[in-house]
């Protein structure tokens, strides 16, 4: 058979597979010692550092515990400074109700309500607003004292106070002016209406069913001093002015014969009226 000519064929070889030498292990005792070290030295890091782990758990749960306890510390320190801060406004307004309060009537006391008709009576002058006062006095008070004692005169009083404030509005003020004197001061109001008021008031002490269920009648005089704005008038009296023009009405009231009232009307200039 005639080859034809091309590339040469090489004889087939056969792959014999690499031989590897197992290493000896080295099992003297010298060298298990040296295992055994690592393996001890191993488990005591590890241990030390499972107890690092729980002494640093324990501290973050002691700093949260005392950061919990701080804040309700603290709240409580600021509930308690609240409570205080609330306590002394408390006392402080009930202090100053009681500076300005008749204790009796529970009206405003003499001091209060000479300090309330200045303050009136400068908005009334300088806004030229009308003005009215009212003075009240129990006719022959003296009379119940001395007949039926003070304790019955003290529950008296308060009630004529009581009738007297159940017939103002919420912008009047009311006072006891002396032991059975009363003030009243009306803003806003003329001489028409004060006169109005007086004659309720008065009527509603004569007939004061709570009184006479003490066995007490009583009766009320009062004087009543009306101001307004005028073109041309004097100026506006002082407070001490005002009183003396309603001390003047309430005697001519008694000496006409008590259970009455008597007015007078006072124009004042301004600077709106002017």
């Amino acid at each position: 058979m005639t080859r034809k000519p091309g590339r040469a064929i090489l004889p087939h070889r056969t792959m014999r597979p690499e031989t590897v030498e197992p290493r000896a292990i080295d099992l003297s005792p010298k060298t298990e010692a040296v295992a055994q070290a690592e393996s001890d030295r191993a488990l005591l890091e590890t241990v030390e550092l499972k107890a690092e782990l729980e002494r640093l758990r324990q501290e973050l749960a002691q700093a949260r515990e005392y950061a919990r306890r701080e804040k309700e510390y603290k709240d409580l320190i600021l509930a308690w400074n609240k409570r205080l801060e609330t306590q002394i406004k408390r006392r402080g307004a009930e202090l100053e109700r009681l500076s300005i309060t008749d204790s009796l009537s529970g009206l405003y006391n003499r001091r209060y309500s000479f300090e309330l008709l200045e303050r009136e009576l400068a908005s009334a002058s300088r806004y030229g607003r009308p003005l009215s006062v009212l003075l009240f006095d129990l006719d022959d008070f003296k009379l119940v004292n001395e007949q039926r004692g003070l304790r019955l005169g003290d529950a008296a009083l308060a009630e004529a106070a009581r009738t007297i404030r159940m017939h103002l509005r919420a912008s009047d003020l009311a006072g006891r002016y002396g032991g059975e004197e009363f003030i009243v001061i009306l803003p806003e109001t003329g001489g028409e209406g004060a006169a109005t008021l007086a004659e309720r008031i008065r009527e509603a002490i004569a007939t004061r069913s709570a009184l006479d269920s003490m066995g007490v009648r009583l009766s009320a005089s009062c004087g009543i001093v009306a101001l307004g704005p005028e073109p041309g008038a004097p100026p506006c009296p002082d407070a001490m002015g005002i009183l003396r023009h309603a001390d003047a009405c309430l005697a001519a009231a008694k000496e006409g014969g008590k259970n009455r009232s008597v007015a007078v009307a006072i124009a004042f200039s301004s600077p709106s009226a002017s």
